[in-house]
């Protein structure tokens, strides 16, 4: 039997202060770790490091249905402790409450308003609009918190505003949106929408 190792592709720190730690390929799962001076910590399945994290719970597992991930690959939270995962495999994103509890979801795939193809990383602004690079349509959309579709920018190509596959997003304190535009190799930032 061939084992297939776990990849962690994100890490994220809530406000909360529990590290939040997305693995796939041989299992779809969110970890939470507490903050440490708990007795117990865990071990990195890749470098054998000692975490200073309290393993807390997991949620999720392979497939299609609510709660259900395939490829996870980006987790955010807004400023009420809700958890957005963009699930790459599946074309869209999932909203929980801190617990893990499924509350919505959104997306399909194609190349419409709200649709994706291969959604890499999510982030909120501060009024919690969630960003989503949608790197194989290179496009940024933009939703309320509830998924409902606001805006979208982005094209093939590599002209200023034009991405190909952007994988990575974040905002600044003033609300502006910098964009890894990774496979032309740079940084792409835009100012906050009025």
């Amino acid at each position: 039997m061939r084992t297939i190792p776990i990849i962690t592709l994100n890490i994220v720190l809530s406000f909360l202060s529990f590290i939040f730690v997305y693995q796939f390929i041989s299992n779809d799962y969110v970890y939470a770790f507490p903050p440490s001076n708990a007795p117990k910590t865990a071990t990195s399945s890749i470098s054998g490091n000692i975490i200073p994290y309290q393993f807390i719970e997991t949620w999720g597992s392979y497939g299609e249905k609510d709660g259900e991930f395939t490829s996870p690959t980006c987790i955010t939270f807004d400023s009420s402790g809700n958890v957005y995962v963009a699930d790459y495999g599946n074309d869209r994103i999932q909203k929980f409450d801190s617990n893990g509890n499924f509350i919505t979801k959104w997306g399909s795939e194609g190349t419409g308003d709200g649709q994706f193809d291969s959604p890499t990383c999510i982030i909120l602004d501060s009024k919690d609009n969630v960003y989503v690079s949608d790197s194989g349509n290179d496009r940024i959309q933009k939703f309320d918190s509830n998924g409902n579709f606001i805006t979208k920018w982005g094209s093939s190509g590599t002209k200023n505003g034009e991405f190909i596959y952007p994988s990575g997003i974040a905002i600044d304190s003033k609300d502006n949106v910098y964009v890894t535009d990774t496979n032309n190799n740079r940084i792409q930032i835009f100012a906050a929408s009025k």
